[in-house]
């Protein structure tokens, strides 16, 4: 097994931005798809659920991202930390 120096909570602190920006980016695509709706003739615009729809998307994509941010912070380069 290829030893490494990082530790596990370091590895889930990765994981956690990976998922935070494919979570952030779901709802900058739904923002963007509910923001264009008015161009589409007799579309039906839901604006509370697309609201909640925003709202859970970037909501929980920014804490897990700030959250990953926190855990990756404590990393040092080099095999002696």
């Amino acid at each position: 097994m290829v030893k490494h120096n990082m530790r596990i909570h370091e590895l889930i602190g990765l994981l956690q931005i990976f998922v935070g920006a494919i979570w952030l980016g779901f709802g900058l695509v739904s923002a963007m798809i509910i923001a264009n709706k008015i161009l589409i003739p007799g579309a039906q615009i839901y604006q509370l659920m697309d609201i909640i729809a925003i709202i859970l998307f970037f909501g929980p994509g920014a804490v897990l991202i700030m959250l990953g941010i926190i855990e990756v912070r404590e990393v040092l380069p080099g095999k002696n930390r």
